[in-house]
């Protein structure tokens, strides 16, 4: 064994004896960590010095990471003791959405992963399996808890296009978005019927009679998204969905 002196002071390896037992954080990222140190022999005085600042014997409330503690008695002999707090990986949750289209059809199917395995889930409309079915159009809050009690919560929107569906017949008519106009161009072979712009929620926000030539629905003012074109009137009823986009 190799000797080391401390002011006169005969410093024998393995006179202090640290031993530390840290406690790992139940949820990721939050300071819930700890640390308990124990020095043998039991009796004499010590001072400690932690690599986080701390001079306390113990660590509590501290961050995953790793913890280095310098423990020196009255003689000014030292002992390095080192522990490491760890913590789960965050909980990762993806989603994919089907929209409302006939009525109570929508749905959203969760993919969770981290945490501690073993989730729970709770909707804002009740329901408590990990996927949400029969749903209108609206938002809905989902709040996952694992094993350890660790929470997350996401707000998804199920959009509605009940009524929206896009149809094929009744003749050959476009509707497209021009960026350079902002607008929604349509141009059908028949005249004399109503164009309407709905959004997913089936609210009319724009209206024009077609004249037989190219129409205009100004569509400058409208948040970028999913709309629907609908052609109305002398028995015609066919619709379109266009993408607006600035």
């Amino acid at each position: 064994a190799v000797l080391r002196y401390h002011a006169g002071v005969v410093c024998i390896p393995g006179a202090i004896v640290p031993a530390v037992d840290a406690t790992p954080i139940s949820c990721n990222g939050a300071s819930t960590g700890s640390v308990d140190l124990t020095v043998e022999p039991g009796s004499g005085s010590y001072t400690y010095t932690w690599n986080n600042g701390a001079t306390t014997e113990d660590l509590i409330n501290v961050a995953a990471g790793a913890y280095s503690v310098t423990i020196t008695n009255s003689d000014g002999c030292t002992a390095v003791a080192n522990a490491t707090v760890i913590e789960p990986s965050a909980i990762v949750t993806t989603w994919s959405i089907t929209e409302e289209f006939v009525g109570a059809d929508g749905a959203i199917d969760l993919d969770v992963n981290g945490g501690a395995p073993g989730y729970s889930y709770f909707w804002s409309n009740g329901q408590t399996g990990q996927d949400a079915s029969g749903l209108t159009g609206g938002s809905y809050t989902v709040i996952i808890t694992d094993a350890n009690g660790c929470t997350d919560q996401y707000t998804i929107a199920v959009a509605s296009t009940v009524g929206l569906a896009e149809t094929q017949a009744d003749g050959d008519w476009s509707a497209i978005f021009d960026q350079r106009s902002r607008a929604i161009v349509v141009r059908a072979s028949r005249s004399a019927v109503n164009a309407e712009l709905l959004d997913l929620a089936g609210t009319l926000v724009r209206s024009t009679r077609l004249s037989g030539g190219p129409d205009s629905l100004p569509a400058y003012d409208l948040p970028t998204g999913v709309y629907c074109v609908r052609l109305t009137g002398d028995g015609l009823s066919t619709a379109k969905r266009v993408l607006i986009t600035h």
